[in-house]
This record gives structure tokens, C-alpha cells and sequence, in this order.
């Protein structure tokens, strides 16, 4: 074959793989492109969650505020972040936004609260059936069932989301893998607000009530209301806070070897009692006792109310018991993790493991509690509460387990049973 030949054949060749060449060569510097785009628009987003985190970590109330990537999701962000990579964008341009944030947030809350009136109002416990006058998130019976909690596993699902702070579920918020964004902005944010900080390319999700409905938790909170004589339609929690009763549960009593002790609760915790009869049924789930067969019945709560004197010597049980067991127990206890970094919201620590989180990831001299970190609400009914109450009678007479609640500041004597 001579040499022009060879060439005819090559420039064949070369005609016949030119496009395929070109098409993949297209689509490297589309990726090396979007690859690159991606990083600018990450930095972006850090700079506006690094000023976030600053502004959040000085204010109360923390577990109802929303996750930088709320915000970053703003028209007003999203302007700034998309710019082209020639344009200079630092903290300064995001500056102006810091005296927005309050506002910002309460649009964003307000959002959150209407998604969950409608899921009360759409319901068929509640559609049609309260007055104009009632705000449904106000009420004592509005508590959610949600479908993403598989078990009591997790600590952050092991409480019913319960008003105010139902916005703080854990299942309403996250995770999200970057690879599911539907643009380049949603990508970054992901990359930007990690879920958990430790883990890259997975983010938080927008928060989206839909995994709530009205269901079991509902029922079990009209049992404890209609307990004290009170609508479940019309009861609010204030209404329910100023009460001067305390709850006992008489399932509980009568299997009971001990006469003289009673376990003791207030409203929101008889809820979380419910809690204990589903383990205690073996079962996984929280589930209407009403649909259960008879034999699966036998450790359904029933609810008996205190009220009178003996409430008030309750009370000084438990504000003492709430100190003791808080500073000694609750703090340094392993299982306590309801503790939040407020600079990266690393979450779910104990107090021990978080304060070393803020040494040692964010080289802190001093740590301020409730700026620095911040406990979720749902620790409230892990703390103190219930407590028990033993008919007066020498230490020496009580067993060695019933010495243990003392100890713990979790028992006390009365003498007007």
C-alpha cells in the first residue's frame, strides 16, 4: 500500500470516529465545567451558612429555627451563589442579609405551621369539627403519627412530635444525597449543610411535614385529656399545663408487687408512658390498643388522676428531683445524647461528647451553653420525670431499688396518700 493510500485510510478513519471523538470530549468539559461550578457555588454557600451560624448560635429557641439550607434556598442567596465564577463574592455580600434573618425565619416557621394545620384540619378526627375560634396547633390532642420512624431506635424519634417543638422531628429534615438535586443549587447546598458534618455529598432535605398524620398518638392524647373531664376538641396545652393534677397509670399499680409506690406524671409525660406498654407488648410500632385483640390488651395504660393536696407535695418532689437528677445524671449519662453544636449542628451527643466536639473540631477556649450548644426539646421527657412517691417510712425499710430512686432524686415521701 503506498503512502497516499494510507493516508485515504486514515482520514477514513478518523472521519468515521471524529463525531463519537468529539461528542465525549464535549462531554468531559461539560463535567470538568460542572465539576467546577459546583465548587464555586459551595463556597458560596459556606460563606452565608458560616454567617448563619453566627447569627443562630446567639439565639433562644433554637430547635424551632430552620437549617441554613432553608435559607440558602432563598431567591435572594440563590441570586448571589449562581453568579458567574469571574464575579468576586465574599462575606461582605452576604452581610446585608444578617438583619433579614429574623424575619426570614419567622416566614420560614410560619410555613412549617401551616403545613401542619392542614394535616390536622384535612384529617377526619378534625375536619369540619372545631371551632373557628381554636387554633388546631394550640390544642392538648394534636399529636402526629410519623411514617419515616421505623422503631423506637432512634432517639430522636422516640418521643411523639408533640407541639411546639414538632418542627424539630428529626424525620422532617434530612438526609438527602447530593446526586438527587434537581440543579446545581440544590447539589451545593447538600455539599454545603452535610448531613451528618462528618459525611460528604449527603445534605438536608427541605423541611416537608409529610411524613406527619393525625393517627395513634392523637387517640392516646384524648385518653389523658378526657381523664381529667376535659373536650379534646377545645383543650389547649396551657389550659392542660395549668392543672393541678398528676397522672398515675392503674395498669401499672396493679401489676405492681409494691402498694405503697406510685409512679406520678404530669400530661405530657403519661403520653411517653405509652411508650413503655408498647415495649412491654413487644411491640415495634406505636398501635390503637383498640385494634388489638384481647390477649395483646393486657398492659393497655389506664389513667387515674390525682389532684388536691398531695399534688402539691408532688411538686416539691419534683423540683427538688429535677436539680439532682439534671446535674447529676442526665449531663454526664451516655444515653442522654439530645445535645446540638450550634457553629455545625453536630446533633445527638451527650453533653460530655458535645463540649469535646467544640474543643477539639472547633478549638473554643470558653463554651457557653444554649449559644455554643443547645438541648433539643425532646430531652424534656427524658429528664426527671415521672417521679415516685412512697408512702413515709424508714430508708431501711425500702428495698435496694426503691434506695436507688432516692439516690437518682427521682423518689420522695408523702404523708397525705
Amino acid at each position: 500500500m503506498d503512502l497516499l493510500a494510507t493516508k485515504d485510510v486514515e482520514h477514513a478513519a478518523w472521519t468515521n470516529i471524529q463525531p463519537r471523538i468529539e461528542k465525549h470530549m464535549e462531554h468531559i468539559r461539560q463535567l470538568r465545567l460542572a465539576f467546577e461550578q459546583h465548587d464555586v457555588i459551595t463556597r458560596r454557600c459556606r460563606l452565608f451558612v458560616e454567617l448563619y451560624r453566627e447569627w443562630f448560635s446567639q439565639q433562644p429557641g433554637k430547635a424551632t429555627l430552620p437549617l441554613p439550607g432553608e435559607l440558602l434556598r432563598r431567591p435572594e442567596i440563590v441570586a448571589i451563589v449562581v453568579q458567574p465564577s469571574e464575579v468576586k463574592v465574599d462575606r461582605e455580600a452576604f452581610e446585608p442579609f444578617r438583619e433579614l434573618l429574623p424575619d426570614w425565619t419567622q416566614r420560614w416557621r410560619e410555613e412549617c405551621e401551616a403545613q401542619l394545620r392542614a394535616i390536622v384540619l384535612g384529617s377526619p378526627e378534625y375536619k369540619d369539627k372545631l371551632p373557628a375560634n381554636v387554633d388546631p396547633l394550640s390544642l392538648t390532642s394534636v399529636a402526629f403519627d410519623c411514617k419515616s420512624c421505623q422503631s423506637y431506635a432512634e432517639n430522636d424519634n422516640l418521643l411523639p412530635p408533640l407541639p411546639p417543638h414538632m418542627i424539630a422531628h428529626g424525620c422532617l429534615m434530612g438526609p438527602c444525597s447530593m446526586w438527587n438535586g434537581k440543579d446545581s443549587v440544590e447539589r451545593a447546598i447538600c455539599t454545603a449543610t452535610p448531613y451528618p458534618p462528618s459525611v460528604t455529598d449527603v445534605g438536608y432535605k427541605s423541611w416537608s411535614a409529610k411524613s406527619l398524620r393525625i393517627g395513634v398518638w392523637h387517640r392516646r392524647a384524648c385518653e389523658v385529656i378526657r381523664a381529667v373531664g376535659k373536650n379534646p376538641m377545645t383543650t389547649t396545652r396551657e389550659e392542660m399545663n395549668t392543672l393541678e393534677v398528676r397522672f398515675w397509670c392503674k395498669t401499672c399499680l396493679e401489676d405492681c408487687y409494691e402498694e405503697e409506690q406510685w409512679q406520678v406524671m404530669k400530661w405530657r409525660d403519661a403520653l411517653y408512658h405509652y411508650v413503655y406498654h408498647d415495649l412491654v407488648n413487644d411491640l415495634v410500632k406505636p398501635v390503637d390498643y383498640a385494634a388489638l385483640p384481647a390477649s395483646r390488651k393486657l398492659m393497655h395504660a389506664h389513667w387515674e388522676v390525682m389532684s388536691g393536696e398531695i399534688v402539691s407535695s408532688i411538686k416539691v418532689i419534683e423540683s427538688l428531683a429535677s436539680e439532682v437528677y439534671f446535674n447529676r445524671s442526665f449531663k454526664t449519662h451516655p444515653d442522654a445524647i439530645w445535645y446540638f453544636c450550634s457553629h455545625c449542628h453536630v446533633g445527638w451527643e451527650n453533653c460530655l461528647d458535645i463540649e469535646e466536639h467544640l474543643y477539639t473540631e472547633h478549638e473554643l477556649d470558653t463554651i457557653t451553653p444554649n449559644v455554643d450548644y443547645w438541648l433539643h426539646p425532646n430531652a424534656e421527657l427524658t429528664m426527671v420525670r415521672p417521679v415516685y412517691v412512697f408512702k413515709r417510712k424508714s430508708m431501711t425499710q425500702l428495698s435496694f431499688e426503691d434506695q436507688s430512686l432516692f439516690e437518682a432524686g427521682k423518689a420522695g415521701f408523702v404523708d397525705n396518700f
